[in-house]
């Protein structure tokens, strides 16, 4: 479980987060927000990245964590499965263990045929999801993707909900931070909804669709609705 407190962030005289609190137990969470709401400080907030300047962050003691950030810098030169094992071994996977996990993060993400290809030389696209799978690798308990489906295509994007439901299955808590509405529709079963770093509601995805209030409406029309009554 993740235990976030009153928690602030201020960069200057900015306030990113203004009193965030809630709690994250097993599941899929949708961190849902226009650009700028303060998602990415909140998550490195999680992460222990920033200095909270109010509030605290608790976790489990011992779970591991998997993080893809919203811009993750890559070795270029290395090939693949070179830039894996160092991730791999980042994470304290065994010796013994590295080949296979290596090999199951990339097959999960498709990128299995380009393991001995140079990193610089794969698409943005393919690179995002490398990225994914550095962020899988090792089985971590807890899992933050900042706009994980950045520069992919229709087809990236409907693999990746695949990986994230299959994920979903194994008792983890998942954030996805976004700005796309779709993509936590089709994968989460839970939405944080944010403006200007603060939480709006914690619910589930049909109780968000309510607040349009239509029995049909989709979670896009009463994401929009409630920021519109923020």
């Amino acid at each position: 479980m993740i235990k976030i407190e009153n928690v602030s962030k201020n960069f200057r005289r900015h306030k990113a987060i203004k009193g965030f609190t809630c709690e994250l137990d097993k599941g899929c969470y949708g961190l849902l927000g226009p650009n700028g709401p303060g998602k990415t400080p909140l998550l490195r907030c999680i992460l222990g990245l920033y200095p909270v300047s109010e509030g605290v962050v608790s976790l489990q003691k011992g779970e591991q964590i998997g993080y893809l950030p919203q811009r993750f810098g890559m070795f270029h030169e290395l090939k693949v499965k070179e830039m894996m094992y160092y991730f791999a071994a980042a994470k304290k996977v065994s010796k013994e263990k590295r080949e296979a996990e290596i090999e199951r993060v990339l097959a999960d993400v498709n990128l299995s045929e380009k393991a001995e290809e140079k990193v610089g030389h794969l698409s943005g696209g393919m690179q995002r999801r490398l990225g994914i799978a550095q962020a899988i690798l090792g089985d971590p308990d807890i899992l933050f993707l900042d706009e994980p489906t950045t520069g992919l295509d229709p087809e990236e994007r409907s693999h990746f909900k695949e990986i994230i439901r299959k994920l979903a299955k194994d008792d983890k808590i998942i954030v996805i931070s976004t700005h796309i509405v779709q993509e936590v529709e089709a994968v989460c079963d839970r939405v944080l909804i944010m403006k200007d770093g603060t939480l709006l509601e914690n619910v589930t995805v049909e109780e968000a669709c309510h607040f349009a209030g239509d029995d049909n409406a989709t979670l896009e029309q009463g994401y929009l609705q409630r920021l519109k009554e923020a």
